[in-house]
């Protein structure tokens, strides 16, 4: 028989003996884990790179392209330079002035300010407008919208919106508000007007607070001219173009953005982040009106191809710049081009892309 305290020193040792042959042991060897799979690239990226490198190359594209699908983003590249005196090479990320693609977030605005009962679409502008000629007042907010107002276009860009505004009082209106369509960026910057008036904050503030920061669209936002935007060129010449003062061109024309943040914004378009489903289908519904452009009709701020392919589209052309933004909403398709350079080629180079996408 074994004595206690000699069984209690033996259990010791054989504890001891264990932890020490388990201390000597050789470390298991961790089985082989499989290398990270790399992510494909989608089928399209390849040809949609060689027509933008084409464009590129011929000097008849400078800036940033965007091609996405259902939400995942095919081709995302800058090509040329931002500032070809720095050689600053422009990347999705470029913040580029997009011109009257601007419009599209004034539309928003309004949309916006009308499901929060600040105002109605079938409000008179001259409700909003001080000093309002009397031949504009019987156009509605819609009409405005719509390119439908009547209230003439004007290339003044260079004065500020209320000497713009002023200047019309002795123009008479193109034809009787809500009877045919015709552009107005006029129209377009009274808007702005109205959506200062509505909500009681500049219209730089309103969009920035209400529709950027919501949409995480961070390079995004009113031009003053900040150092660090793509500089605009007219080519051939390789000097800076003398771009129009951004303050003329108000809730028409003044925001930049980069091509990423545009595809935001786009996405939110199918979700009701900032509006409701009936506000996103006004938008888009085009005006039964006659329209200048054959085969074209005005949504709200957007242009609107209704045979196939059903495209919306919103475009900016400024000296120095060009912007294209076309949506194809039954194939969730949508092709952005920025360009800081002057340029008549985009609508051309789009379409190849959309071939590209659609399988033309």
């Amino acid at each position: 028989m074994i004595h206690r305290t000699s069984a209690v020193r033996l259990l010791s040792l054989t504890l001891l003996l264990a932890l020490l042959g388990a201390a000597c042991a050789p470390a298991a060897t961790p089985a082989p884990t499989a290398p990270p799979t790399a992510t494909p690239e989608p089928p399209q990226k390849a040809a949609l790179d060689k027509l933008l490198q084409d464009a590129a190359a011929a000097g008849t594209f400078n800036g940033a392209a965007l091609v996405a699908q259902n939400g995942q983003i095919i081709l995302s590249q800058g090509y040329g330079l931002a500032d070809r005196a720095q050689k600053i090479a422009n990347t999705p990320q470029t913040k580029i002035r997009i011109g009257e693609i601007t419009q599209v977030f004034t539309a928003m605005a309004i949309l916006m300010l009308q499901e929060r009962g600040k105002l109605s679409l079938q409000d008179k502008l001259c409700t909003y407008l001080k000093g309002c000629p009397e031949a504009w007042k019987d156009v509605t907010l819609e009409q405005l919208l719509a390119h439908t107002s009547g209230i003439p276009d004007t290339q003044l860009f260079n004065q500020t919106p209320d000497q713009v505004l002023a200047s019309l009082e002795k123009w008479p209106l193109k034809f009787k508000p809500g009877s045919q369509q015709d552009y107005s960026h006029t129209g377009y910057i009274a808007l702005g007007k109205v959506i200062e008036a509505a909500s009681g904050q500049t219209y730089e503030a309103f969009v920035q607070q209400n529709i950027f920061d919501p949409l995480k669209m961070t390079r995004t936002g009113y031009d003053h001219g900040q150092a660090d935007l793509a500089i605009g060129y007219t080519d051939p010449s390789a000097q800076p173009a003398t771009l129009p003062d951004p303050q003329g061109m108000y809730a028409s024309g003044a925001l930049y953005s980069t091509v990423e943040d545009l595809n935001r914004w786009d996405q939110a378009l199918y979700t009701e982040q900032l509006v409701s489903a009936k506000s996103l289908a006004a938008m888009f519904t085009p005006s039964p009106l006659p329209s200048l452009s054959t085969g074209w009709s005005n949504g709200y701020a957007f242009w609107i191809h209704a045979s196939a392919p059903h495209v919306v589209e919103s475009a900016g052309g400024q000296v120095g710049i060009s912007a294209l933004y076309d949506r194809y909403p039954d194939q969730k398709v949508i092709v952005i081009l920025l360009a800081n350079q002057q340029t008549d080629t985009l609508y051309d180079l789009s379409g190849a892309l959309t071939q590209v996408m659609l399988g033309e």
